[in-house]
C-alpha cells in the first residue's frame, strides 16, 4: 500500500482531524503535507480512480459486456473485433476507437478467450 494511503487511512481512523494533524500524519508516513491534505478533503484522487473516469465504458459495465462476449462464446459465437467495438459502442453511447478495443482486450484478457 502506498505511503499516501496509509496517511488517509490514518486520518479515517481518528475521531477528528483538523488541518495540523496533516503535517504530522505526513511525516509519519513520509510523503508530502500537501498531497495528504488534498487527498483528504478529496481534491486529488488516486491514479486508478482517475482512470476509471476517464473510460469510455465505466468498469461495471464493462464486467457486463465481458460476460456477454463470453456467452456469445461458449454458445459458438466468437464475436470479431468490429462486433466488440459496436457492443463497446452502445453500452458507452458513443462510438468507441479501434483503440478501445485494444485496450479493453487488454484489460480483461484473463476473462476473455482470445485466438
Amino acid at each position: 500500500m502506498a505511503a499516501i494511503d496509509k496517511a488517509i487511512e490514518d486520518l479515517e481512523s481518528r475521531d477528528r482531524v483538523d488541518k495540523s494533524m496533516y503535517q504530522e500524519v505526513a511525516l509519519k508516513y513520509g510523503c508530502s503535507c500537501s498531497a495528504v491534505s488534498q487527498r483528504w478533503r478529496g481534491v486529488s484522487r488516486t491514479k486508478q480512480a482517475r482512470d476509471e473516469e476517464k473510460q469510455a465504458v465505466p468498469p461495471q459495465q464493462e464486467l457486463g459486456l465481458v460476460q456477454y462476449i463470453e456467452d456469445l462464446h461458449l454458445n459458438g459465437l466468437a464475436p470479431t473485433r468490429e462486433m466488440i467495438q459496436n457492443f463497446g459502442s452502445e453500452v458507452a453511447g458513443r462510438d468507441v476507437s479501434e483503440s478501445w478495443v485494444d485496450r479493453f482486450l487488454h484489460r480483461n484478457y484473463e476473462h476473455l478467450t482470445i485466438r
